[in-house]
């Protein structure tokens, strides 16, 4: 009986090692995606907290230079995306107009 057990007990710690490799593994799978997914996020905020910040001074300046803003100039704003927003501004520095931003 025991020479029995003795020759399942490697079976037994081979399959208890693959089970405990399959948790590890997971683990660290969900750990990689998570951090991965926060990366990614935070670059996303960034992102998209830099170009409402460039909207915001855009239309600051804007408003300082040559008054109130149309309406389809408000209309603008919103839509552009990061480049645009920073070719706009280095346009504004030596815009006689409005109309020489856009």
């Amino acid at each position: 009986m025991l020479a029995e057990r003795v020759k399942q007990w490697p079976k037994q710690w081979m399959a208890e090692g693959r089970q405990e490799g399959r948790l590890e593994g997971l683990e660290e799978g969900l750990q990689k995606g998570r951090q991965e997914g926060l990366q990614k996020g935070r670059q996303e905020g960034l992102s998209l907290g830099r170009a409402e910040g460039l909207r915001t001074t855009l239309k600051l300046q804007l408003e300082l230079k040559f008054g109130e803003l149309s309406p389809e100039t408000l209309e603008l704003l919103p839509r552009a995306g990061e480049e645009e927003l920073l070719r706009w501004l280095q346009r504004l520095l030596d815009a006689d107009s409005i109309d020489a931003v856009f």
